[in-house]
């Protein structure tokens, strides 16, 4: 029950810093969120370091210590590559901020940036 309040306040978290029209957020799995996100590459990694920020400032359930890992990662689509394989690049995309995600948790860091990438 603590873990899916938890899970509850982070939501509430990362919506705060969200922005309607321009980030679309969900839970990836578990105890990972994703936002997709059509900001400018430097607007997408300024929104890591508020979420960061953001949970670290926040008062948990509890009084649980809770941190956050962010990874970041950017693409861009080829012109010559059609739209059938849109779905498998977002995937792709998804994986490497996961990996990124996972990198800077396990180096006790907050943000790690996968790069930008041309899909």
């Amino acid at each position: 029950m603590v873990g899916d309040s938890i899970l509850l306040q982070t939501a509430k978290v990362l919506k705060s810093v969200t922005q309607e029209n321009t980030d679309y957020l969900c839970r990836y799995g578990g105890d990972e969120f994703a936002i997709i996100t059509n900001r400018p590459w430097e607007d997408a990694r300024g929104l890591a370091q508020q979420i960061v920020n953001s949970i670290a400032s926040e008062e948990w359930f509890q009084g649980i210590k809770v941190k956050g890992s962010v990874g970041v990662v950017g693409g861009q689509k080829k012109l010559h590559n059609s739209d059938e394989n849109k779905p498998y690049l977002v995937s792709d995309l998804f994986n490497m901020a996961s990996l990124a995600s996972s990198k800077a948790k396990a180096e006790g860091r907050s943000i790690e940036v996968a790069g930008w990438f041309e899909l």
